[in-house]
């Protein structure tokens, strides 16, 4: 399965783009980088 790249948005106001199967492997990868809290995560389109 190819991996999707997803649009993690913190509190803090970082965006970080991750590469992941599905969303909630990107948040668990997004948590790992960015202590902040996450307010969304979107797929990059394109």
């Amino acid at each position: 399965m190819a991996e999707i790249i997803f649009r993690v948005h913190f509190a803090d106001g970082t965006k970080l783009d991750i590469p992941a199967a599905n969303a909630k492997a990107a948040g668990e990868a997004g948590e790992n980088r960015n202590p902040s809290k996450i307010t969304k995560i979107k797929r990059v389109r394109g």
